[in-house]
């Protein structure tokens, strides 16, 4: 068998070199406690063991922490957990490894927490603080004034297109307003120019009446007097009938006269209505 239990309640185990005894009655509880210590933090080439305000600068983009247990009874036996607290809230198991690796950590300010476990027990949690840096762009000022230019920005493409549907609104306001004027002005020169030929053919009708009508309405007015006082007059050469035929004349005279008149009234008029 592997092991036997004599009356004196030792216990014998073969192995290959002899006999070993375990006496229980001698064995002491271990009293001594488990503990760990941060020994270093390195990057770019460079240590740290000081961990007053420990600062990283930006643009690092491998962090070791290396750390170890002050227990020297079976080292082997140790297990370590680790977290960056500001980075994650999870204990991450490095099992007997004695460094925990980063790359690439945010800006900020973080906790590097490590303990031991042995046999089930659980050491207490060495911690130690550190920031990050971070560059221009990635500060929280630059981020607020990145913001406030957008929005100033935003809100300047905002007033410029707003004023630029604005004056096209206004162009168009003021091209109609002013198709309109011109078309009135058009309504208004063509009004003019009717009043400049219905003017004309005023003066027309007044020169005719002045004028041409004269002439035959006098000779006819003449000619019906002597007529009407043929016998009274002595001296007349003409016969009734030449004279009733120059009556005659002169009355046809006047109507083409009247007539050409009437036509140039009618086209008044009709300007007018068209107008």
């Amino acid at each position: 068998p592997s092991g036997w239990i004599m009356q004196d309640n030792t216990i014998w185990f073969p192995t290959m070199h002899g006999v070993a005894i375990l006496d229980p009655e001698r064995t002491e509880e271990e009293t001594a406690t488990l503990s760990v210590l941060i020994e270093s933090v390195s990057y770019g080439g460079m240590v740290f063991s000081d961990f007053d305000d420990l600062y990283i600068p930006a643009g690092v983009y491998n962090t070791e922490i290396s750390f170890t247990s002050l227990e020297f009874s079976k080292p082997q036996t140790i297990s370590y957990y680790f977290r960056l607290k500001g980075l994650s809230d999870e204990w991450q198991h490095a099992g007997s490894r004695h460094t925990a690796y980063f790359t690439s950590i945010p800006p900020g300010t973080y906790q590097f927490e490590v303990k031991a476990e042995q046999f089930g027990k659980m050491s207490e949690t060495a911690v130690i603080d550190l920031r990050v840096g971070a560059f221009l762009y990635q500060t929280t000022w630059f981020r607020v004034l990145l913001l406030f230019v957008l929005f100033m920005a935003g809100y300047f493409i905002r007033v410029f297109y707003a004023k630029h549907k604005t004056q096209v609104l206004l162009k168009e306001t003021v091209d109609e307003k002013t198709r309109e004027l011109s078309d009135r002005n058009a309504d208004l020169e063509n009004v003019l120019r009717d009043l400049g030929r219905q003017n004309e053919v005023l003066k027309e009708v007044a020169w005719v009446q002045a004028h041409e009508l004269r002439g035959p309405l006098s000779r006819l007015l003449g000619m019906i007097e002597v007529l009407e006082n043929y016998d009274s007059y002595k001296t007349i050469k003409k016969s009734k009938e030449e004279i009733e035929r120059e009556i005659a004349a002169s009355a046809r005279e006047l109507d083409v006269i009247i007539r050409r008149l009437n036509r140039q009234i009618e086209d008044i008029d009709e300007n007018q209505n068209t107008s």
